[in-house]
């Protein structure tokens, strides 16, 4: 990636493939990110910028850039210590949407590593686990919380960008599973 971002300007969002050691390499190597987030709730890095959640804007776009992955390795994979972390990237997110000024930020774009949505029909990924997860929240006491898609359509963001799945697939506006 050196000789790509020496010319060009790059932004990064977490992915699965950083997750060893609590995606340690991924905090530190790319700490130039933008950091207008805290530091992480569950004490990590404490002396790092938060690179895991952050937001910028281009012009008249305001791009915000979320980690997936806590919400996979808090589900999927039982580590407790990532629910703080989707708790406050929840938080960190209301604020920020109700902040743009949409009187001269013309679109929203959210970018993110894992989808909510895609038709890959022998990927469970999108349909029954992570995307589920992602769009609907995270279970604490038996209740779905900091669920990504309500709060998207709440503040009407224009765009949602995410890889993870390794094809092309591009879709109209849904919400709910529902196209709308």
């Amino acid at each position: 990636i050196d000789s790509i971002a020496a010319r060009r300007p790059y932004m990064t969002t977490l992915g699965n493939h950083e997750y060893r050691d609590n995606f340690l390499h991924y905090t530190h190597r790319f700490n130039h990110m933008p950091s207008n987030s805290p530091p992480l709730a569950n004490g990590w890095y404490p002396t790092l910028k938060n690179n895991w959640f952050y937001s910028f804007e281009i012009s008249n776009a305001h791009f915000i850039v979320l980690t997936t992955e806590a919400y996979a390795e808090y589900t999927h994979y039982g580590e407790s210590e990532y629910g703080p972390i989707v708790k406050q990237q929840y938080e960190w997110l209301e604020q920020d949407l109700a902040s743009v000024d949409r009187s001269c930020i013309d679109f929203v774009v959210v970018l993110t590593h894992r989808s909510m949505y895609c038709s890959t029909v022998d990927s469970w990924v999108c349909t029954d686990a992570f995307g589920d997860t992602i769009r609907n929240g995270i279970n604490i006491t038996g209740k779905l919380m900091y669920g990504l898609e309500p709060l998207l359509h709440k503040y009407k963001v224009d765009a949602y960008f995410a890889g993870h799945e390794h094809n092309y697939e591009r879709m109209g506006a849904v919400y709910n599973n529902k196209e709308v």
